[in-house]
């Protein structure tokens, strides 16, 4: 009896010594995601639709794709949600997209994106600027042969830039004027641009505001404003042969458009100044 007794507790104690150790729950890897590929067009214009496009990888499941964004000057952000997708840009392939309207006036666009997986991780991308442009819409306004000034304005709601504009006359060259480093013309604003050989030239008149030569013509005349020269033409203006044979020094009222910004006719002078609603006919052959 003792010999069965103990047999039965050796093999109790084999027993116990052949149990298995439990398998320890493994440590979950950590989600990893990143937004670093950016899409879009660096510059607009005013009132343009801008697409932004992400290259969002996450090592789980994606939650949501936002995009992040701040007018220059602004205290206030706004976030918009970005749709999943297939989409292509400049030849490159994104999987997130989402589209804002420019503003109405000039500004910079500082945006960024932030991805989160659906357990909370969360990344942002690299934060990039968008410049929102203007389109140019300087006119030539007046132009006068007796008191010999040549009038700018600005017909739009926002001030513009004339840096390197340039007026050129008669296709000859050189220019007869180019604007000197950050001159603007204000919105619905006046640049009053007087000749060298001008006798009403106001007593210490900017000398940056002044052109070479005359304007004085004797049959016709040609005057363009060329923004950022010689790449584009902004406005011109053509005065043809007249039938009177007369120079433009002669003629007593200035080639105005009536009203600013509007049709040329001969019209009383406004160096400065809004121009009449009207004026006369120009007679050209």
């Amino acid at each position: 009896m003792k010999k069965v007794l103990i047999v039965a507790l050796a093999m109790l104690v084999a027993f116990g010594s052949c149990k298995k150790t439990p398998t320890p729950t493994p440590i979950p890897t950590p989600t990893t995601i990143s937004a670093d590929r950016l899409g879009f067009n660096p510059i607009a214009e005013i009132n343009d639709t801008i697409e932004i496009f992400a290259n969002v990888v996450c090592s789980s499941t994606i939650g949501s794709v936002k995009l992040c964004y701040k007018l220059a000057g602004s205290a206030d952000s706004t976030m918009l949600d970005m749709t999943n997708g297939t989409y292509t840009f400049f030849d490159r392939t994104y999987n997130y997209q989402t589209t804002l309207v420019a503003p109405s006036g000039p500004t910079i666009i500082n945006f960024y994106v932030i991805a989160t997986a659906t357990d909370g991780t969360t990344a942002n991308s690299a934060s990039d600027v968008i410049v929102i442009s203007a389109p140019f819409k300087v006119v030539i306004n007046e132009i006068s042969g007796v008191s010999k000034y040549i009038e700018l304005y600005n017909p739009a709601d926002y001030a513009m830039d004339l840096t390197d504009c340039v007026l050129i006359k008669n296709d000859e060259s050189p220019s007869i004027w180019t604007a000197p480093d950050g001159l603007t013309i204000q919105a619905k604003g006046y640049v009053l641009l007087y000749s060298s050989k001008s006798t009403v030239i106001p007593e210490g008149y900017d000398e940056t505001l002044i052109f070479q030569g005359g304007i004085s013509p004797k049959k016709s005349l040609k005057i363009e404003l060329l923004q950022d020269a010689p790449a584009l033409s902004a406005d011109v203006f053509t005065r043809g042969p007249e039938p009177w044979d007369t120079s433009i020094s002669e003629v007593e009222k200035a080639f105005a458009r009536t009203p600013d910004g509007g049709d040329w006719k001969l019209a009383e002078e406004t160096p400065g100044t809004a121009n009449p609603a009207t004026g006369d006919d120009i007679p050209q052959n």
